[in-house]
């Protein structure tokens, strides 16, 4: 079996030997990965959905990081495009979409991805029926690379919502910046100013699984819970944006509702100069 991945990982990517390791050990988690990243990429969807269903029974993935990518997907516009950074915002997203039917509207595009490999963003956007002049998109730079290709979208397609993770390097995103709105666990890209503590409000209490963030049953020793309380301060910029906003609406109920949500979010990684950011009548 080892054989056989090392010479996949390490190799051509030839298939055959992938399939050859599967045969010598058909329960190994770390194959369903590799199996739906070749799928993937090469278009094949009801092979990928396959490996997604093996992938999510192996319970491989620890539960966080599902609610964590639910909310995600539910953060998006319906008939969304999604740009995201890596594996733990991809891989645990599909899963989701394939195995479980969650938010099979939104088109997942990897940051680094489709700037690497353009036939595949071609594959994607074909998918949705888009064409764009790839010749316009940036071969040098990813942040010129994103802000062309979303611009050449939207302004071909303005129906489409468009959403970064917020997961997504700062540097990928620098040059739209400024056309950025926090809605969630994403941006929104527009280039006209919205009323995003509207959407945040209706996406907190309406759209997200927020009670893990409290209460993650049997992941409380989990090797991966200090990275999990790290990755959900990704939930901040949204909360506080909420947080001012309704201060400055005169919801003070609210407001301090998710101040102390906050709060929480910061003391679990032990952050003192974030816990007196919150803290602190900067957003009152």
């Amino acid at each position: 079996y080892l054989h056989h991945y090392l010479m996949y990982y390490n190799g051509d990517r030839n298939l055959e030997h992938l399939e050859k390791a599967l045969l010598k050990n058909p329960d190994c988690a770390d194959l369903y990965w590799e199996f739906i990243q070749y799928y993937e990429l090469n278009g094949k969807q009801e092979q990928k959905k396959k490996f997604c269903e093996k992938l999510y029974f192996s319970n491989d993935i620890i539960s966080s990081l599902y609610d964590y990518n639910f909310n995600m997907l539910n953060s998006a516009e319906t008939n969304s495009i999604l740009f995201t950074n890596g594996d733990h915002d991809k891989y645990r997203a599909w899963v989701l979409q394939e195995a479980k039917s969650i938010r099979q509207d939104v088109t997942i595009l990897n940051a680094h991805t489709i700037f690497v490999l353009r036939d595949y963003l071609r594959l994607k956007l074909k998918q949705r029926k888009i064409e764009i002049d790839f010749d316009k998109l940036s071969a040098e730079r990813n942040d010129v690379f994103l802000k062309e290709l979303i611009r050449e979208i939207k302004n071909k397609y303005p129906e489409i919502p468009v959403h970064i993770a917020m997961t997504v390097y700062d540097g990928y995103i620098k040059e739209i910046k400024d056309n950025l709105y926090v809605t969630g666990l994403v941006y929104t890209y527009s280039e006209i100013p919205i009323d995003n503590v509207s959407i945040i409000k209706n996406n907190l209490e309406r759209n997200l699984r927020l009670d893990y963030l409290d209460y993650d049953w049997y992941n409380e020793k989990h090797i991966s819970k200090s990275m999990m309380d790290r990755y959900n301060l990704n939930y901040l910029p949204a909360i506080i944006e909420l947080v001012k906003g309704q201060y400055s609406r005169g919801n003070l109920e609210s407001a301090d509702y998710w101040k102390v949500k906050a709060l929480i979010l910061a003391e679990k990684v032990h952050d003192s100069s974030l816990i007196e950011e919150i803290k602190s009548s900067t957003y009152k």
